[in-house]
């Protein structure tokens, strides 16, 4: 499929540095990022194109490593070489990023519209060397590599001092947001903590004031006790359909040992993390038929000592409803599948092999 051309005025200005801008009637702030407008779109549908060749098209393919930046980290078989076959998952600078890593860590601006330079780090992960769309289809182990690849990632991005905060987030479909097909995640490192994260921190340090505990944790022993949206007790994991989920069959995975930094985490406990959401994928792949989705660690900014109040966790959203007027006018969500139907689906289906 060809790539659908970006309007010319648009690309007129793929060359001007991303910038953040504060909303003056909200506080919050957003990214412009220019040179998103230029990434190719090789999606159609949630999938790929019939017509199209993915040996030949897809930039992810091993073989193809010179469509991408130069490699920043990977797994590879011993005696493979740098920036060509031989890896199992590969890490490389976003071609077209949100953030970039130049720039001045200072507001500009009147008083009321301030602006700052797109100052962070942005990273694609690819997840597999074939030539494979849905993520819950790859082998377990595989799955496995890639989580670790992201807690390898965000950790890294930590050590560096003006980086605050580390989203790890992977779309899957057009629907989810993506633009290319092979199975791909991101992670973008920035100088602020973004303005729902900063929510939740706000949230759960009110909740310790005010009763002493972590909100989580007591998230975990209420759904333990409630057990109507478990859909996977494991030793080190829960996995519950979302009480309040903002879209059908949203499941959260939550660690049942209190931990506030998801990049702190031990070696057996991010292996251990992959098997879970390979599971929870696979349900949700039977269950919905490979729907799009956005795959959401939320993590304590860096820098931070450990946490008495937060819990970092995982968030998968399918993406099977779309917002409209009255979502985008209020900010809130219309769910029309019940946490609790949908957990009982989840649980009773059994795990395929692919």
């Amino acid at each position: 499929m060809a790539e659908i051309p970006p309007h010319p005025l648009i690309l007129s200005h793929v060359k001007v540095r991303p910038q953040w801008r504060r909303n003056p009637t909200t506080g919050q702030w957003v990214i412009l990022a220019p040179a998103r407008g230029a990434r190719p779109i090789l999606l159609d549908d949630d999938r790929n194109p019939p017509d199209m060749s993915p040996l030949h098209s897809c930039p992810f393919c091993a073989g193809h490593e010179w469509n991408t930046p130069p490699e920043l980290f990977a797994y590879r078989e011993p005696d493979s070489l740098a920036n060509g076959p031989g890896w199992h998952v590969r890490v490389v600078p976003n071609q077209f990023a949100v953030v970039q890593p130049e720039g001045e860590l200072r507001v500009h601006g009147d008083g009321f519209f301030l602006f700052e330079d797109g100052v962070g780090q942005h990273e694609l992960i690819i997840e597999c060397p074939h030539h494979e769309t849905n993520f819950a289809r790859l082998p377990e182990t595989q799955i496995v590599e890639v989580v670790q690849a992201w807690h390898t990632r965000l950790e890294y991005l930590s050590q560096i001092p003006h980086l605050r905060y580390g989203q790890l987030f992977k779309n899957q479909g057009r629907g989810a947001g993506a633009s290319v097909g092979h199975c791909h995640s991101q992670l973008i490192a920035t100088p602020l903590v973004p303005a729902l994260l900063d929510l939740e921190l706000h949230t759960a340090d009110s909740f310790f004031k005010q009763h002493g505990t972590c909100l989580f944790c007591d998230l975990i022993a209420r759904e333990h006790v409630e057990g109507s949206r478990v859909v996977l007790d494991t030793r080190e994991y829960l996995v519950v359909t979302a009480f309040a989920g903002r879209q059908p069959f949203e499941t959260w995975i939550v660690p049942k040992h209190h931990r506030s930094h998801f990049d702190r985490l031990e070696p057996a406990s991010v292996a251990d993390l992959g098997r879970v959401i390979a599971a929870v994928l696979k349900k949700l792949d039977a269950a919905l038929n490979d729907p799009p989705f956005n795959l959401l660690i939320h993590t304590s900014p860096y820098h931070e000592p450990d946490l008495e109040h937060y819990h970092w966790h995982v968030e998968i959203i399918p993406r099977l409803t779309q917002a409209a007027g009255y979502e985008w006018a209020t900010n809130l969500n219309i769910n029309p599948v019940l946490p609790e139907d949908a957990a009982h689906i989840l649980k009773d289906e059994v795990l395929p092999n692919y």
